[in-house]
């Protein structure tokens, strides 16, 4: 079928469609298409199919598609052409720097994880925290300020998933 980019268009089409249908009688026919489907719209489709279309859920409109490429990105990335129609991709090259510092900088937590000793300035920096909503950090070299403030990024970052 042909892209078809307004409702109406796509309307015309699948009544011509119809008589494909009823040749072949499917026991179900499911709908994919690129147009945005409102519930309306999806009901007048179902009339065009009656006996056919089952379901809402048998016609997947433009919304119902971005919606699984965001549950399933993997199936974006595996297929090039979709990117020049979302922004997903795209934004990630752009941002890959952050996007690999992030994953190395949670590589590092989860390191500094295992070895962690809990001690006073952990609950002093938290109490700080819950009062003015920051905490600066400061000593002398290699007393453990990075440590404690990755420790304290996961402790944060975990609670909010």
């Amino acid at each position: 079928m042909q892209t078809i980019q307004d409702y109406g268009s796509l309307l015309r089409e699948l009544t011509t469609e119809t008589d494909k249908v009823k040749k072949l009688k499917p026991e179900r026919y499911i709908l994919s298409t690129t147009v945005e489907l409102t519930p309306n719209r999806k009901e007048q489709i179902i009339k065009v199919f009656e006996g056919y279309i089952k379901d809402y859920e048998d016609i997947i409109g433009k919304e119902d598609l971005n919606n699984l490429l965001g549950q399933y990105p993997e199936i974006e990335k595996k297929h090039f052409k979709l990117w020049l129609s979302g922004t997903n991709i795209l934004d990630r090259i752009l941002h890959s720097k952050i996007y690999n510092q992030t994953n190395f900088e949670e590589d590092a937590i989860k390191e500094n994880m295992n070895i962690y000793v809990m001690n006073q300035s952990y609950n002093d920096a938290l109490k700080i925290i819950e009062k003015h909503n920051f905490v600066i950090i400061s000593g002398i070299p290699g007393i453990g300020k990075t440590t404690l403030a990755r420790i304290l990024v996961y402790r944060f970052f975990s609670n909010r998933r």
